[in-house]
C-alpha cells in the first residue's frame, strides 16, 4: 500500500504550472517536485486542505489516494479463499486481511476446516487464495507450498523434503503427522530454495518454554512469504500467496507488511506460474515483566528492524 498523489491530472486541469501551484499554495516548488515521488516531504495542514480544495474543483475525489500494493492486483472485487489453522494469533490475522480485501471491493470467504489435495488444487487454480500459518498449525499450507514445489504432501522422506522450496527446521509436526515441510532439528528458522540453486538459511531466536518463561530481552524472528501469480499451469488471472511465520506473532508482522507496506519493488512485474519466495527477518522484544502464566505473547516487534529480502 502506498500514498500517492493527483498532482499532474491537477495541475492538468487547472492548466496550472509548478510555479503557479507553489505560489497558489505556498508550498515551495521543490516541494511540489517530490510529491509523486518516494521520498520525504512535509505539508502543513493549510497546505493540504489547500491541495484538496484544487482537485475537488478539478473534479477528482482527492488530490492524495491510496494504491494498494500490485501482489493484491487480482484480489481486487474478485472472491478470495483464506486459508487458516484454529490458533488465535491466525484468526486475528485471517479477521484483518478479511476487511483489508472487503475495502478493495473483494470478497474473502474464510476455510478454517481440513481440505484434500484435490481441493485445494482447484482452489490454487479458479481463485484467489491465501494460505495463513504454517503446516504445524495449517495443513493447507503444507498441501499449497508442496503442490507448487512439486512434492508430495505429509511425506517426510529426505528426497522428498528437498523437492520443497521451504523447510521449516526445528518444529515437529503434529503427533501422529508426517510433513515435508516440518523439519525436526536442533535449529530453529528456514531453509529455502534459493535462485540459482542455492540454500539460505534463515536463523531465529527459540528457548525451550521453561527457559523462554524466564528469559527477557531481544531476539530474532522470520517469516517466508510465497507468491505466485497463475499458479500450477491455470490460465486464470488469480494468486496464490503463503504467510508463514515461525511464530504467530511473525506471521501477523508480515501480513501487516504486506498489506500496509511495500515488501517488493511495485515494477517488478509478474510471470505466470513463477514461484517467488520472500523473507521478512526482524527483532522482538520480550519485557521483563512479562507473565508466564498469560496465553498471550508479551514479545513486540521493534519498530523499523524489519528486512525483506528476495529469495527467489
Amino acid at each position: 500500500m502506498k500514498l500517492v498523489c493527483n498532482l499532474d491530472e491537477v495541475l492538468r486541469q487547472h492548466s496550472m504550472s509548478v510555479e503557479q501551484l507553489a505560489a497558489l499554495t505556498g508550498i515551495d516548488r521543490r516541494t511540489i517536485s517530490k510529491l509523486d515521488k518516494d521520498v520525504e516531504w512535509r505539508l502543513s495542514r493549510r497546505q493540504i486542505e489547500k491541495l484538496i480544495t484544487l482537485s475537488l474543483d478539478a473534479g477528482l475525489e482527492c488530490f492524495f489516494r491510496i494504491r494498494y500494493h500490485p501482489i493484491w492486483a487480482t484480489f481486487e472485487e474478485a472472491d478470495a479463499y483464506i486459508y487458516r489453522g484454529t490458533p488465535r494469533w491466525d484468526a486475528e490475522i485471517e479477521h484483518q486481511v478479511s476487511l483489508y480485501l472487503q475495502r478493495m471491493g473483494g470478497t474473502p470467504r474464510t476455510i478454517a476446516v481440513p481440505q484434500s489435495i484435490d481441493e485445494i488444487a482447484r482452489a490454487m487454480t479458479e481463485t484467489n487464495c491465501l494460505f495463513v500459518g504454517t503446516p504445524k498449525s495449517n495443513s493447507a499450507t503444507e498441501i499449497a507450498l508442496c503442490l507448487l514445489s512439486n512434492a508430495k504432501p505429509f511425506d517426510d522422506r529426505r528426497a522428498n523434503r528437498d523437492k520443497a522450496l521451504v523447510q521449516i527446521l526445528g518444529i515437529d509436526p503434529l503427533p501422529g503427522m508426517k510433513s515435508a515441510v516440518l523439519v525436526p532439528s536442533l535449529e530453529h528458522g528456514f531453509k529455502v530454495s534459493a535462485a540459482k540453486g542455492e540454500q539460505r538459511s534463515i536463523a531465529v531466536q527459540r528457548l525451550p518454554k521453561e527457559q523462554y518463561d524466564r528469559w527477557y530481552g531481544e531476539g530474532a524472528d522470520a517469516a517466508i512469504v510465497v507468491i505466485c501469480r497463475s499458479p500450477l499451469n491455470t490460465t486464470k488471472i488469480v494468486t496464490t500467496i503463503l504467510v508463514m511465520g515461525y511464530t504467530g506473532l511473525a506471521t501477523q508482522s508480515a501480513t501487516h507488511q504486506l498489506t500496509h507496506g511495500a515488501p517488493i519493488e511495485e515494477q517488478d512485474p509478474y510471470t505466470s506460474g513463477e514461484v517467488r519466495v520472500l523473507s521478512y527477518e526482524f527483532q522482538f522484544k520480550k519485557p521483563q515483566r512479562a507473565s508466564a502464566r498469560s496465553k498471550a505473547d508479551p514479545r513486540r516487534e521493534i519498530p523499523s528492524t524489519g528486512v525483506w529480502s528476495r529469495l527467489r
